[in-house]
Protein backbone atom coordinates (compact mmCIF):
# COMPACT_ATOMS: atom_id res chain seq x y z
CA UNK A 1 0.00 0.00 0.00
CA UNK A 2 1.50 3.34 -1.08
CA UNK A 3 -0.08 6.44 0.45
CA UNK A 4 0.38 10.13 1.11
CA UNK A 5 -0.72 10.73 4.69
CA UNK A 6 0.09 13.72 6.87
CA UNK A 7 -2.67 13.42 9.44
CA UNK A 8 -4.63 10.48 10.84
CA UNK A 9 -4.10 6.90 11.95
CA UNK A 10 -2.31 4.11 10.13
CA UNK A 11 -3.17 0.51 11.05
CA UNK A 12 -1.21 -2.44 9.70
CA UNK A 13 -1.78 -6.13 10.30
CA UNK A 14 1.15 -8.36 11.30
CA UNK A 15 3.73 -8.25 8.46
CA UNK A 16 1.69 -5.54 6.73
CA UNK A 17 3.59 -2.84 4.85
CA UNK A 18 2.74 0.75 3.95
CA UNK A 19 4.87 3.24 2.06
CA UNK A 20 4.54 6.92 2.92
CA UNK A 21 5.51 9.35 0.19
CA UNK A 22 6.34 13.04 0.51
CA UNK A 23 5.98 13.01 4.30
CA UNK A 24 8.67 15.47 5.39
CA UNK A 25 7.79 16.96 8.77
CA UNK A 26 5.36 14.21 9.75
CA UNK A 27 5.55 12.79 13.30
CA UNK A 28 4.85 9.07 13.64
CA UNK A 29 3.84 7.85 17.11
CA UNK A 30 3.32 4.14 17.72
CA UNK A 31 0.22 3.46 19.81
CA UNK A 32 0.36 -0.35 19.59
CA UNK A 33 2.73 -2.98 18.24
CA UNK A 34 6.26 -2.64 16.87
CA UNK A 35 7.02 -0.93 13.56
CA UNK A 36 10.10 -1.11 11.36
CA UNK A 37 10.84 1.99 9.26
CA UNK A 38 13.11 2.03 6.23
CA UNK A 39 13.80 5.38 4.57
CA UNK A 40 14.70 5.23 0.90
CA UNK A 41 18.34 6.16 0.35
CA UNK A 42 19.37 5.84 4.02
CA UNK A 43 21.45 2.98 5.39
CA UNK A 44 19.81 2.96 8.81
CA UNK A 45 16.52 1.38 9.79
CA UNK A 46 14.39 2.51 12.71
CA UNK A 47 12.42 0.27 15.07
CA UNK A 48 9.60 1.95 16.98
CA UNK A 49 7.87 0.41 19.99
CA UNK A 50 4.68 1.67 21.69
CA UNK A 51 4.96 5.36 22.65
CA UNK A 52 8.07 5.83 20.47
CA UNK A 53 8.03 8.78 18.06
CA UNK A 54 9.90 9.59 14.89
CA UNK A 55 9.82 12.74 12.74
CA UNK A 56 10.42 12.19 9.03
CA UNK A 57 13.11 14.61 7.91
CA UNK A 58 13.09 14.04 4.14
CA UNK A 59 10.71 13.58 1.25
CA UNK A 60 12.11 10.11 0.50
CA UNK A 61 9.69 7.19 0.58
CA UNK A 62 9.34 5.63 4.03
CA UNK A 63 8.42 1.93 4.23
CA UNK A 64 6.63 0.99 7.46
CA UNK A 65 6.33 -2.68 8.40
CA UNK A 66 4.41 -4.27 11.28
CA UNK A 67 6.93 -6.66 12.82
CA UNK A 68 5.28 -7.58 16.12
CA UNK A 69 1.54 -8.04 15.82
CA UNK A 70 -0.78 -5.40 14.43
CA UNK A 71 0.54 -1.86 14.54
CA UNK A 72 -1.35 1.39 15.12
CA UNK A 73 0.52 4.58 14.31
CA UNK A 74 -0.67 8.14 14.85
CA UNK A 75 0.39 10.39 11.96
CA UNK A 76 0.50 14.12 12.71
CA UNK A 77 2.42 17.14 11.46
CA UNK A 78 5.40 17.76 13.72
CA UNK A 79 5.38 21.07 15.57
CA UNK A 80 7.80 23.46 13.92
CA UNK A 81 10.95 24.21 15.85
CA UNK A 82 10.84 27.62 17.50
CA UNK A 83 12.65 30.28 15.54
CA UNK A 84 15.48 32.34 17.03
CA UNK A 85 13.15 35.32 17.29
CA UNK A 86 10.53 33.27 19.15
CA UNK A 87 13.15 31.95 21.60
CA UNK A 88 14.50 35.50 22.13
CA UNK A 89 11.00 36.88 22.73
CA UNK A 90 10.41 34.14 25.33
CA UNK A 91 13.64 35.05 27.11
CA UNK A 92 12.73 38.74 27.09
CA UNK A 93 9.27 38.00 28.51
CA UNK A 94 10.72 35.84 31.31
CA UNK A 95 13.33 38.49 32.15
CA UNK A 96 10.66 41.23 32.21
CA UNK A 97 8.54 39.17 34.63
CA UNK A 98 11.52 38.81 36.98
CA UNK A 99 12.33 42.55 36.78
CA UNK A 100 8.69 43.44 37.41
CA UNK A 101 8.65 41.16 40.46
CA UNK A 102 11.79 42.78 41.86
CA UNK A 103 10.38 46.28 41.28
CA UNK A 104 7.08 45.35 42.92
CA UNK A 105 8.95 43.95 45.93
CA UNK A 106 11.07 47.11 46.19
CA UNK A 107 7.97 49.33 45.99
CA UNK A 108 6.25 47.25 48.68
CA UNK A 109 9.32 47.48 50.95
CA UNK A 110 9.57 51.25 50.38
CA UNK A 111 5.89 51.71 51.23
CA UNK A 112 6.35 49.81 54.51
CA UNK A 113 9.34 51.96 55.49
CA UNK A 114 7.32 55.18 55.45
Amino acid sequence: MSIELTHGKLTLNHHGIAILKRSRGVRLTVARGTAWLTIDGESRDIVLNPCDQFVIASDAAVAISAIAGPVEISVRPAAPAPTRVARLMGQIARTWLRVRGVLAGAAHAAAGAV
